[in-house]
C-alpha cells in the first residue's frame, strides 16, 4: 500500500508539473492551425500515459481497432468510468472532437485549448436548443471526417453500477438519427484502477474495447437498446 501511495504521489506531482509546464509553453500554438494543437495534445497525452505507467503502474491495451471505420466520420459512444478515457481517446483516435459540457470551456488553459481543438460544447440546461446546436456542430465536424466522442450516460459511473441507475441519455439517439453515420460502441474497465474521487489508483491494465459499429437505419428505440446491451455486456466481460 505504501509503495502504491508513493507511486501515486510521484505521478500526481509529475503530472501537475508536466500539465502546467506544457500549458504555458504551448500558448503560442493557439494562433496556429488547429491540427498543430491536436498533434501537440497527442504528444502531451502520450507523455502523461507514460508517467501513469512509470509511477502508478497503470498500463492500457486497446482491442477491436479493426472495428473503427477506415474512412469518413463516425461516432464513438464510450462508457465513462474515470478521467482516463477523457484524454486517452485523444491519442487513440485520429482526429476526435469530444462532446463536453460547456462549463469546461471556462477553465483557464484547458478551456482555451479545448476551443482551439474545436470540440463540441453543450449547454446541458438548454434542452431542445442545446440538442439542435450539438447536431449542427456535429455535422460540421463529420464533414471534415472527424470522429465524435460521446459518453452516452453523460457522467462517470462505477464499474459495478447498473445502467438502470445512470441511464443512457437521448443525445446519442438524436445524433444517430440525424447524422447518418456509424456509431462505434466502446467498453472499458478504467474505473477498476482509477476510481472517481480517490487519490490512490490501483495498479493494473486498462482495457478499451471497440465493438462492431452500429450502422444507420435503426429506430431510435432499437438503437438505444442495442447500444446499451452491447456496451454493458462488454463491460461485464472486462
Amino acid at each position: 500500500m505504501m509503495r502504491q501511495f508513493i507511486g501515486n504521489l510521484f505521478f500526481s506531482i509529475s503530472f501537475l508539473i508536466w500539465m502546467v509546464g506544457m500549458a504555458i509553453a504551448c500558448l503560442p500554438i493557439l494562433v496556429l492551425p488547429r491540427k498543430v494543437t491536436t498533434r501537440v495534445a497527442k504528444f502531451w497525452v502520450g507523455v502523461m500515459l507514460s508517467l501513469l505507467r512509470l509511477f502508478a503502474r497503470i498500463d492500457y491495451k486497446v482491442e477491436g481497432l479493426e472495428n473503427l471505420p477506415q474512412s469518413g466520420g463516425y461516432i464513438v459512444a464510450c462508457k465513462h468510468q474515470s478521467a482516463w478515457e477523457t484524454f486517452a481517446l485523444m491519442r487513440i483516435l485520429p482526429d476526435p472532437a469530444i462532446i463536453l459540457k460547456r462549463e469546461l470551456l471556462s477553465i483557464p488553459f484547458y478551456g482555451w485549448y479545448a476551443r482551439k481543438m474545436d470540440h463540441i460544447p453543450v449547454n446541458r440546461q438548454g434542452r431542445m436548443a442545446a440538442l439542435k446546436d450539438m447536431i449542427r456542430q456535429a455535422k460540421t465536424k463529420l464533414a471534415h471526417n472527424r470522429q465524435l466522442i460521446i459518453f452516452p450516460q453523460g457522467t462517470r459511473v462505477k464499474p459495478d453500477q447498473k445502467s438502470s441507475k445512470v441511464k443512457y441519455q437521448s443525445g446519442i439517439a438524436a445524433l444517430y438519427d440525424q447524422l447518418n453515420v456509424p456509431v462505434v460502441p466502446a467498453a472499458l474497465n478504467s474505473g477498476k484502477v482509477w476510481q472517481k474521487g480517490q487519490f490512490i489508483k490501483n495498479s493494473g491494465t486498462i482495457t478499451l474495447r471497440f465493438l462492431p459499429p452500429i450502422a444507420p437505419g435503426l429506430s431510435k428505440k432499437k438503437f438505444m437498446e442495442r447500444l446499451e446491451k452491447e456496451i454493458e455486456q462488454a463491460v461485464r466481460e472486462l
